[in-house]
């Protein structure tokens, strides 16, 4: 029998020290961890119906949330015909074969849960710190609550979205490259007083 392998953060061993949030933390870093990633792609010719059977955004850079079968996710577009979907809880790849049973001949799903790491960065500084290596406009005038791109910050590709207008950013990292880019927010956000956590969900 086959023992299943427990998911382990790249950032176990990192300085994350779950600070107490205050007012004299300019930047809130959280490693979200447990969150299942699938990313998706839609066969030749059944984009439309599978665009129809979850939900999935249509317009580039804005992501979309489906509620009900197979599950709750949150669908991000990565480019055309591919979306990146996250959802609380599978993972183990339950939720990528949940996906995968549910969409039949429409798509195929690529299981990514191990794969990248979730750093989500809020705080009254956080367009500030972001903006520092950040390639993108982020003022809110070229991006809001439901935003999404990918791009590079700090020399490392990232899928960015922002969750709110506070603003809150959810920034999705290669696992491989999670302990650099923690430690350069770490060192970017000193100026602004930083405060981490681990949220597991």
């Amino acid at each position: 029998m086959v023992e299943q392998l427990k998911m382990i953060s790249p950032l176990t061993r990192s300085n994350f020290s779950n600070i107490a949030k205050s007012d004299t933390h300019g930047v809130h870093v959280t490693d979200r961890r447990g969150l299942a990633l699938a990313q998706l792609f839609a066969r030749p010719g059944k984009e439309e119906s599978l665009v129809r059977r979850l939900n999935l955004p249509t317009q580039p850079g804005h992501s979309s949330a489906h509620n009900g079968s197979p599950a709750n996710h949150l669908a991000l577009p990565l480019a055309p015909k591919q979306w990146m979907l996250i959802a609380e809880g599978g993972g183990d790849g339950s939720f990528s074969r949940n996906i995968r049973e549910y969409i039949g001949e429409f798509g195929y799903v690529s299981e990514q849960s191990h794969a990248r790491v979730i750093l989500r960065v809020g705080g009254t500084h956080a367009r500030e710190l972001l903006s520092k290596g950040c390639r993108l406009d982020l003022h809110p005038r070229a991006m809001g609550t439901g935003a999404c791109a990918s791009t590079t910050i700090a020399h490392v590709g990232v899928l960015l979205h922002q969750v709110d207008e506070s603003p809150t950013y959810d920034l999705l990292v290669y696992s491989g490259f999670a302990r650099y880019f923690w430690e350069w927010l770490e060192e970017s956000a000193a100026e602004f007083g930083l405060a981490n956590e681990v949220e597991v969900v």
